[in-house]
């Protein structure tokens, strides 16, 4: 079996993809490409402050979604964090919120951006 796991975690040289409480631009990897684009040209040239003054800004920034597609159409079946919570060490209210977002595909999206970081689990699908 094939897996692979990505982890996409802010730090201090680079803008964050989460939200942030202190975020330079929060919620940036949700941002469309364009905009993503126009912040990082700014952010290397006139507007440095944008990037936390960092020398080389993190530009590959991308959503669950948007790494669970890619890796879909290679053969991956992707997991996110909810689906890799085990839900037996957690007591009734965050059980509940797990159940909730797992269910429901607007509760999971207002799950991933209001969370930091992107964390994909994939498994390469077997070949019949």
């Amino acid at each position: 079996m094939n897996f692979c796991e990505a982890t996409s975690e802010p730090t201090d040289t680079g803008v964050s993809g989460g939200y942030s409480k202190g975020a330079t631009l929060p919620l940036y990897s949700w941002y469309p490409g364009f905009i993503k684009r126009r912040f990082g040209r700014l952010a290397v040239t006139t507007k440095p402050e944008l990037a936390n003054h960092a020398t080389y800004p993190a530009v590959h920034w991308f959503s669950y979604y948007q790494l669970a597609a890619y890796l879909s159409a290679r053969g991956m079946e992707c997991f996110d964090r909810f689906d890799m919570i085990d839900v037996s060490r957690l007591s009734a209210v965050p059980r509940v919120a797990v159940a909730a977002a797992r269910a429901a595909a607007t509760l999971r999206f207002i799950g991933h951006a209001l969370t930091e970081g992107t964390t994909v689990f994939g498994i390469k699908r077997a070949i019949h």
